[in-house]
């Protein structure tokens, strides 16, 4: 109803005037962009995102930042401005901060206001494929039921210290079981070709040592394979980790060897550790 948003944006614009802060600021910009403003061409889309960016800005600097509301802030004003850059890197704050789903569903809703409405370019910018991998990640967090979904947005610790955007597929259904893991390499995105480094592996089932939990986050699980590789994964929420966990756990059934319990798992007899040697014949830890 075009009276009601109407109505609506002169109410947040009235409130941003008297006392400017993010909530007024971020919803009265989300419903000019409803109305059919675009930042490229609107002074007060313009002003209201600056006016944001000040405000946040005064709270120090994004990965300092412990309150999710300002993180969101600062995703829906880059959203606003079209910086997926800057998008992806609040989205990883806001991971880190793991809030509750109906914080991550108010700001997806903004977002998806923001897209419907908004002209698309015709060509997806690179960073804009990643956020739009983050906006995946993060509608599937606020879902508690996983369906029969066999395909999961996650996020790779890698040995890098950086949290990799990849997808998960558990195959059951082929007639080689196999589990797919494909990394969302930015760098190989934005030059449309490899990078050099390693971004897929199809494992099957007589590759997959164990999975166990993660104490410290229920969206975290470690996937052990051979000869001697790990994946620590996050999904979106604590219902997608289980539901691929149980598909993990039909892919290897019947398989020698396979610990589904690293800590209580005591019939397997003891860990069994591979290590790489030096000349002298020591192992290399």
């Amino acid at each position: 109803d075009k009276e009601i948003l109407q109505q609506a944006i002169n109410w947040y614009r009235k409130g941003f005037e008297v006392q400017p802060n993010e909530y007024a600021g971020v919803n009265l910009a989300t419903l000019l962009v409803v109305s059919g403003q675009d930042i490229q061409t609107s002074s007060e889309l313009q002003r209201i995102c600056m006016v944001l960016n000040n405000l946040i800005g005064k709270k120090g600097a994004l990965s300092a930042l412990e309150d999710y509301w300002d993180v969101a802030t600062f995703f829906e004003i880059s959203v606003l401005a079209e910086d997926y850059s800057k998008a992806i890197q609040a989205s990883e704050c806001m991971f880190k901060l793991k809030p509750p789903d109906w914080y991550l569903k108010s700001t997806i809703g903004n977002i998806t206001l923001i897209k419907r409405f908004r002209k698309e370019g015709i060509k997806i910018q690179p960073e804009e494929e990643i956020f739009n991998f983050w906006l995946e990640y993060f509608d599937n967090a606020t879902k508690e039921e996983v369906g029969e979904e066999i395909k999961f947005p996650i996020l790779i610790w890698e040995p890098t210290k950086v949290f990799m955007p990849s997808y998960v597929t558990v195959n059951n259904g082929a007639e080689i079981k196999s589990l797919t893991i494909k990394n969302e390499c930015l760098k190989c995105i934005k030059n449309n070709s490899l990078c050099g480094q390693l971004h897929q592996w199809e494992l099957t089932s007589s590759m997959i040592k164990s999975v166990s939990t993660y104490k410290r986050d229920d969206r975290c699980i470690f996937l052990y394979v051979r000869p001697s590789d790990d994946f620590q994964i996050y999904f979106p929420n604590s219902n997608w980790s289980q539901r691929f966990i149980e598909l993990v756990l039909v892919l290897t059934q019947g398989e020698e060897g396979m610990i589904t319990d690293l800590d209580n798992d005591l019939s397997a007899g003891p860990i069994e550790f591979e290590y790489d040697y030096d000349e002298a014949g020591k192992k290399v830890v």
